[in-house]
């Protein structure tokens, strides 16, 4: 029998050439949480390899993962004020998949947690809409 080819471990949305600095704006939206983005351009720019992040590609990144669902943004009340942006629950997920291997997280389930995960898995690949 054929050896079937793996899907790979490592997501998408930080495996190309965005995914650096994809992974720099996780990390700082999950360690400091809601942030505009001049604050983010200076936690990014010290990321080594980031230091020539430009606002304009920052902003691209930031609405790509805007239409991936990965953040979100909060419009403020005020007007001419900065929108700020934090991880969407889809993001934390990302962080949680990037940091710990599906074996990990198989190693560590007991029956509640295996059977929990089985259904979120059932609901996202058979019952979810759109």
């Amino acid at each position: 029998m054929a050896r079937k080819k793996s899907k790979g471990t490592t997501l998408r949305v930080f495996s190309d050439r965005a995914g650096r600095a994809n992974s720099a704006i996780f990390d700082a939206l999950a360690q400091e949480g809601n942030q505009c983005i001049k604050d983010l351009l200076k936690k990014i720019s010290k990321v080594e390899g980031l230091e020539e992040m430009y606002f304009a590609s920052l902003n691209k990144r930031l609405k790509k993962l805007l239409e991936e669902y990965l953040i979100q943004v909060n419009k403020p009340a005020e007007r001419g004020s900065a929108a700020n942006y934090d991880l969407s629950i889809k993001g934390f997920l990302a962080i949680i998949l990037r940091d710990n291997g599906i074996q990990q997280i198989f190693d560590k389930a007991n029956d509640k947690g295996a059977a929990l995960m089985v259904f979120a898995f059932m609901y996202v690949l058979y019952y979810q809409e759109g």
